[in-house]
C-alpha cells in the first residue's frame, strides 16, 4: 500500500484493517475471525500470567505486595470480560 493511500484513509477516519489486504486469496479465512481468535489468545495468556504470579507468590518466589488484590481480581475475571477490555483499549481495528 502506498503512503498516499494511507494518508487518504487516515483523513477519512479509516484504519488499514477496515480494508482488504493487498494480497487476499478467496480461500483465506475471514480477517475478523482471525482478529477475534488473536484477542482471545491474548486474554488467555494474560490471565495465565497473572495466575502464575499468584502461584509464585504462594511458593515464596515472588512478592506482589500492595497489588496482590488487583492481581487476584484480574486472575478471576472471565476471558470474555478481558477480551472486551482489551479491544476497547486498542480499538476494534487496530
Amino acid at each position: 500500500m502506498k503512503t498516499s493511500e494511507r494518508k487518504t484513509r487516515a483523513r477519512h477516519g479509516r484504519n488499514d484493517r477496515d480494508f482488504m489486504p493487498d494480497f487476499y486469496l478467496p480461500a483465506m479465512w475471514p480477517l475478523g475471525l482471525q482478529r477475534r481468535v488473536a484477542d482471545w489468545l491474548w486474554a488467555w495468556r494474560w490471565r495465565r500470567r497473572l495466575r502464575r504470579l499468584i502461584a509464585l507468590e504462594a511458593r515464596g518466589q515472588a512478592r506482589l505486595g500492595s497489588v496482590r488484590e488487583e492481581v487476584m481480581q484480574g486472575a478471576r475475571r472471565p476471558l470474555q470480560e478481558i477480551v472486551a477490555c482489551h479491544v476497547s483499549r486498542r480499538g476494534p481495528f487496530a
